[in-house]
């Protein structure tokens, strides 16, 4: 077991807070889909939604991967 020292779980946490709250919660589901780390995951869902060229609710395996693979 490796040290959470960024805090990542929580952030992670707060974020499904929030996107449960605004019915979002499918960049969730995608991006727990792809295997990344809790970090990585905790990155994106944390990114303001303005930024989003998608909507995640909507939004499939592949369009989350292109949006991720290409990190804008």
């Amino acid at each position: 077991m490796t040290a959470d020292i960024r805090n990542y779980a929580g952030r992670l946490q707060r974020a499904k807070e929030r996107l449960s709250q605004l019915k979002k919660s499918g960049l969730l589901d995608n991006l727990s889909a792809l295997g990344l780390s809790t970090g990585r995951t905790a990155k994106y869902a944390n990114l303001p939604y303005k930024e989003l060229s998608f909507d995640p609710a909507g939004a499939d395996r592949r369009v989350v991967e292109h949006y991720i693979i290409l990190d804008k």
